[in-house]
């Protein structure tokens, strides 16, 4: 048996709630658990967490459905805090759960692509990439599409998207206090966090869930507070070789069953070629800017 951490600790007593927590169909909870302990063995520093902190991250995330180390959502440690950060798939993800919403994107152009982004008529907007040196980024560019084919769209500068970082994510503010030392989402995703930004805009003018208004309302917090986590009460095994093996052969089984499942549909017919170089990429009604990135 390998060393106890009272984090992992902490984990097996309220493995119960966590579990709890996952709204129906959201997200396998046989796979859940499994896929934590195996994000917390490649982020380690998590370990050394205020338990506590690391409780009210995942907590958080299980109740909107998502679990770290799927590229939706992550779990940083700030100092001694751990914290939950959503990423713009995931916030993609959850937009997506209300019925008006069809379709959501974000896109990100550089200084050498040719783009002629329309507000006003936003399914005449396009971005041709070039494709062999398309330069620095200067801008994001993010739509909704909507039941019946309006297209909710925004538009942001790199300028822009830095003055919301300045203003509102006190990540950011805690890591230029600090100076400028240690880890910050913005300074190792800034990609990423850029292109969430016109999504969380937008969230203000089109349908959304209860899940949207609180993951943005919690999105540019730093300090955690056990106190504050969702009011909740099965088995974290301590990270290390067994541990590891275990999640590993639980999503195993996973990708198995899916992949049976899949075998058993017949193949869709594809309903686009594919890109070429150089070809314009359009936002139709009913259709999502396609992504090089």
């Amino acid at each position: 048996m390998g060393k106890k951490y009272p984090v992992v600790e902490l984990l097996k007593e309220k493995s119960d709630k966590l579990l709890a927590l996952i709204p129906k169909g959201a997200l396998d909870p046989a796979v859940a658990i499994p896929k934590l302990i195996m994000y917390i063995n490649e982020h380690q520093e998590l370990l050394e967490a205020v338990p506590e902190t690391l409780y009210v991250a995942t907590a958080h995330l299980f109740a909107l459905g998502l679990v770290p180390g799927d590229g939706k959502c992550c779990i940083i440690k700030y100092g001694p805090k751990a914290q939950e950060q959503l990423m713009w798939q995931g916030l993609v993800e959850l937009m997506m759960r209300h019925p008006a919403v069809k379709k959501v994107d974000t896109q990100v152009i550089h200084e050498n692509d040719d783009y002629d982004i329309n507000l006003l008529n936003p399914q005449a907007s396009y971005i041709k990439p070039n494709m062999k040196n398309r330069g620095a980024v200067v801008a994001f560019y993010a739509q909704v599409v909507l039941e019946g084919g309006e297209i909710i769209p925004e538009f942001m500068l790199q300028d822009e998207v830095n003055e919301h970082r300045d203003k509102y994510s006190k990540d950011y503010k805690r890591w230029v206090k600090g100076g400028k030392k240690g880890t910050c989402v913005w300074i190792d995703s800034p990609i990423e966090m850029g292109r969430k930004t016109p999504l969380i805009k937008l969230s203000k003018r089109v349908p959304k869930t209860a899940e949207v208004e609180a993951a943005i309302r919690r999105d540019n917090e730093v300090t955690t507070s056990f106190d504050d986590a969702v009011p909740i009460d099965v088995d974290v095994v301590e990270p290390g070789d067994d541990s590891m093996a275990d999640a590993k052969s639980a999503l195993k089984a996973q990708a198995d069953k899916k992949r049976k499942e899949k075998a058993a549909v017949p193949p869709a017919e594809p309903d686009e070629s594919p890109i070429k170089e150089g070809e314009k990429i359009e936002a139709f009604p009913g259709d999502e800017l396609k992504s090089f990135d």
